[in-house]
């Protein structure tokens, strides 16, 4: 009988709790919003750096994603993971995978959620970091299309 902890898929490792968790516990990857390209009517504003990405995109990204869990849209978490994630899973895999582990998956969504709220979340550049639990954390990676979640350690 085959171990159901493992996947189907070779070389690919079913984690029980990992890929739960980042869909119940953690972020999504909406685009960050968009920004107005400088131009003559829209000047850069006088000694600032032009932002990269919206110092706010991360946790745009996060709440949405925890609404698409607690709605159990798992098409929307799909698009909010990480392109090497997005390759390994599927929307019905996340779904069957939060099934498996939904109590856990939910008190770690319930965890991350008040990390957000007492502004744990710090922002590096290209990535982002939200401290959900002691050595456990949300990681986010800025892609060409918004911010989306890299791994929860």
């Amino acid at each position: 009988m085959p171990d159901p902890s493992q996947s189907s898929t070779p070389n690919v490792r079913r984690p029980d709790a990992y890929i739960a968790a980042i869909v119940i516990g953690v972020a999504l990857g909406c685009s960050a919003a968009p920004q107005k390209p400088e131009t003559a009517a829209n000047p850069p504003t006088q000694g600032a750096k032009p932002a990269t990405h919206p110092a706010d995109g991360p946790r745009e990204a996060l709440t949405s994603f925890f609404d698409s869990v607690e709605r159990k849209d798992f098409e929307t978490c799909w698009r909010s993971l990480d392109s090497p994630l997005r390759a390994r899973y599927t929307p019905s895999r996340l779904g069957e995978d939060f099934s498996t582990v939904k109590g856990p998956a939910e008190d770690k969504l319930a965890r991350a959620r008040a990390a957000l709220a007492k502004d744990a979340l710090k922002i590096d550049g290209e990535r982002a970091e939200l401290p959900i639990a002691q050595d456990r954390a949300l990681r986010l990676v800025h892609e060409a299309d918004g911010w989306k979640i890299a791994a929860l350690e």
